[in-house]
């Protein structure tokens, strides 16, 4: 009879496709990603999911597009409370 791993095991060394994986991701808590805040569902920058970019500009790059959106959104001041909340993951 063969033994075959367990699906829960520890494995022994680091997987390697996962290595680095989460290096320069904000991490978010697990409750947001499952249960996000309502107001969210109404978050202009949610049409432009392929500019993540935008939010997240490289030091010395331009956020003229993530401002001009967020001016104009109606959840900003939910937004800007819930980011200032939590400096280090957004």
């Amino acid at each position: 009879m063969v033994a075959l791993a367990s699906p829960f095991a520890v494995p022994a060394a680091p997987d390697p496709f996962f290595e680095g994986l989460m290096v320069g991701v904000p991490c978010l808590e697990l409750a947001d990603l499952l249960d996000p805040p309502a107001w969210q569902a109404d978050a202009l920058c949610r049409e432009f999911p392929r500019h993540r970019e935008w939010w997240f500009p490289k030091r010395g790059e331009s956020s003229q597009h993530a401002d001009a959106i967020c001016r104009r959104c109606l959840v900003r001041t939910e937004c800007a409370s819930w980011a200032l909340a939590r400096p280090d993951e957004v």
